[in-house]
């Protein structure tokens, strides 16, 4: 999803990614809400892109058949590892934290089929505040030495 990543997706001014259904897996309008440590890569990534590619209209533009970043260069930069270990890092993190499971699974967009769908928006503060607590967390633990 990260290497498809389109600008007018963006609302970095409100901390938010909006996803139409036909990027997302399961088919249905989603919404990401960023940290503001998330928020400056994204800021530094597009003033980069306006230097690299400002035609593009993806985040991380690339020269492949389909523009976006393609899966063996993913793979060369994390050799034997996919993004899902990433995934389960921030679970992990975000438990440890004592974030509750559904908030978890609400950040990394998991989608539970037996529960009615939840309309994100109502949650979007307890969600900003969790994703900021669990990327300071992240922080502490990346400048450890």
């Amino acid at each position: 999803m990260i290497t498809r990543l389109e600008k007018n997706w963006l609302n970095l001014s409100l901390g938010e990614i909006h996803c139409p259904a036909e990027a997302t897996s399961f088919r249905h309008d989603c919404t990401h809400y960023l940290s503001s440590q998330q928020v400056a890569i994204l800021s530094k990534a597009l003033s980069l892109n306006e230097l690299l590619d400002p035609k593009s209209n993806l985040v991380f533009p690339a020269k492949s058949k389909r523009h976006c970043i393609p899966a063996i260069t993913r793979e060369r930069a994390m050799p034997g590892l996919t993004g899902h270990v990433l995934r389960n890092t921030y679970r992990e993190v975000a438990s440890s934290l004592g974030a509750p499971p559904e908030t978890i699974r609400m950040l990394l967009n998991y989608r539970d089929q037996t529960s009615p769908r939840v309309r994100l928006t109502e949650y979007s503060g307890h969600l900003k505040a969790t994703q900021q607590k669990i990327s300071d967390h992240l922080d502490k633990l990346t400048s450890m030495t």
